[in-house]
């Protein structure tokens, strides 16, 4: 499929050479034909089942573009990146609301979404991208796939084996890009956008270089945009490893896991990922005992997140002021009161207690009656309508951490690190 589209491509090209406008018309063409035929034609394809997504319904509220419009101020991207983002950029697709349901999305070269930006409501969807060795090659919206047979194996020097659709970390420089060195992007086999949608197809890369291995994947994705702040996306991972070439056998070409839907939040964003309710699959609540949500933690702290396979494939994730019962977990259980003795850290009446943590000086819990007689508890208080500046800190044995501003009133440094 692959050999047939980039063939076909340099013909149309070495033949209407002398006038590019043709060339590209009938790339144009080809590229809408292909990927239409690719997404479309199989035997397994079902159409959308949202009226809104067909390009009647939608398509007056779409605006999409193959030029660089320029790097959006908003999305406050780490700024020694940004240049590299004209380079990035295939295309954009906006949708345009009267509430506050308006989006901007961007496309990478690779086909992948690299930022969703939501001018009314949280504003940059993707996280900054403030990793030296990946400026949007990790944390943006792609698919990969993997080889677990090749996969870090002894036989092959174990080198990782991961083909993302963004395209290959910088691993060969120091720990930020190189003046001389630039992000390598997926390259980008077609595009066609029309009425509410785009689709792209793209060359896999592997993303761990040097390696000795190659990729087979190209990668299919289309986006369309449904109305009320909807995007259905579909994706597509197609092998096109010749089953004739000697190399071709399972074990070289098989693909045998896939990250589909891999990507990030900005957690200053959308610090709480949400997932359906167990029992009826969805993500209404009526009960602040009853939902199903987690903070956002660090990667690789994971034990609490639950497998997509057991959520019908998707969770979301949703601004601060959901309103939950961190204290009961059931109608069953007293809301007043919590499950688990979750009190402050407390002061000594050590008089050695200074800024300098003196052992000592705290203690992680005390009694009533201690507190009647020379300790005090620390309180958070919160102004109403505000919040304090509170940060994840980290996971540790499966339980979150937070880092909070804290005025200081004589209580100094602490081990619980307030």
């Amino acid at each position: 499929m692959k050999f047939t589209l980039v063939a076909t491509i340099g013909i149309f090209i070495a033949t209407f050479g002398d006038n590019v406008n043709a060339t590209l018309t009938l790339i144009e063409t080809l590229d809408a034909a292909l990927l239409t035929d690719i997404l479309e034609s199989y035997t397994s394809h079902v159409a959308s089942t949202r009226a809104s997504c067909s390009a009647a319904a939608s398509a007056a509220a779409t605006t999409t573009s193959f030029t660089f419009p320029g790097t959006n101020t908003g999305s406050k991207w780490h700024p020694p990146f940004v240049k590299y983002e004209a380079d990035l950029f295939q295309a954009i697709m906006t949708h345009t609301d009267t509430s506050n349901r308006s989006w901007e999305m961007r496309i990478g070269k690779g086909g992948n979404i690299y930022s969703h930006y939501t001018p009314n409501m949280y504003g940059e969807t993707f996280p900054p991208q403030n990793h030296g060795e990946s400026p949007w090659i990790d944390e943006v919206q792609q698919s990969v796939s993997v080889n677990l047979d090749l996969n870090y194996k002894g036989a092959y020097g174990n080198k990782a084996y991961f083909i993302h659709q963004a395209g290959a970390y910088q691993r060969d420089t120091a720990e930020i890009l190189s003046p001389t060195d630039e992000p390598f992007y997926s390259p980008s086999l077609a595009h066609h956008c029309s009425g509410n949608s785009c689709m792209f197809a793209s060359w896999g890369t592997q993303a761990h270089v040097a390696t000795q291995f190659t990729s087979p994947i190209m990668y299919v994705n289309k986006y369309t945009n449904c109305g009320d702040g909807v995007i259905e996306h579909t994706q597509m991972i197609h092998n096109f490893a010749d089953p004739t070439d000697a190399l071709s056998t399972p074990l070289n070409v098989d693909q045998t896991y896939f990250n589909i839907g891999w990507g990030g939040v900005r957690s200053s964003s959308l610090p709480i990922a949400l997932e359906p309710d167990f029992n009826s699959r969805t993500l209404a609540y009526t009960d602040p005992d009853a939902v199903n949500y987690l903070e956002l933690c660090p990667w690789g702290a994971d034990s609490l997140i639950t497998d997509l396979k057991s959520l019908r494939g998707y969770t979301t994730f949703v601004e601060h002021g959901l309103l939950v019962n961190r204290f009961g977990t059931s109608p069953s259980v007293n809301r007043d009161v919590p499950t688990e003795d979750l009190f402050m850290p407390c002061t000594t009446s050590n008089p050695t207690c200074t800024v300098f943590n003196t052992p000592g000086c705290m203690v992680t819990s005390c009694t009533q009656t201690q507190i009647d007689g020379t300790y005090t508890r620390m309180a958070l208080n919160v102004r109403a309508g505000q919040r304090p500046n509170c940060q994840i800190r980290g996971a540790w044995n499966g339980l979150m951490s937070m880092r909070c501003e804290f005025h200081d009133t004589g209580f100094g440094d602490s081990s619980p690190e307030f």
